[in-house]
């Protein structure tokens, strides 16, 4: 299973995200996410599928840092949040990917898949900032 490692702080609009991969052999049904988190952080957990996000709309509190979980349950995706410069990486189905995120200023902020076709195919949801 390859698990994709991330810290992302996002302030003002703005996101930094150092991103890795790694390769874990567990056999585990479900995935072991390895990830740069915050010890104690709330976790909020999103699911990509073919075309879409769950929940809808995700939701975070403002100035708060969560660890955001993007777990594929249906082909490869990854997640953008306009507005920022968070960008994951592609995750194949079965994997996910972890990191810290803290959004400064409330308001809805678009998220896509930028996988070419899928933004098209109606893959887009939105993050809620409050």
């Amino acid at each position: 299973m390859r698990v994709a490692r991330g810290t992302l702080f996002v302030l003002g609009g703005a996101a930094l995200l150092a991103a890795g991969c790694g390769d874990d052999d567990g056999g585990d049904a479900e995935p072991q996410v390895v990830g740069t988190t915050v010890p104690g952080a709330p976790e909020v957990e999103v699911e990509a599928f073919d075309f879409g996000y769950t929940p809808d709309p995700v939701e975070i509190p403002a100035n708060e840092t969560v660890n955001l979980l993007m777990r594929v349950t249906a082909g490869g995706h990854n997640l953008r949040i306009e507005g920022t410069d968070l960008q994951f990486p592609i995750v194949e189905e079965g994997d996910a990917v972890v990191g810290a995120l803290t959004v400064a200023e409330p308001g809805d902020y678009r998220m896509v898949c930028t996988v070419p076709g899928h933004e098209a195919a109606g893959m887009v949801s939105t993050l809620r900032v409050g």
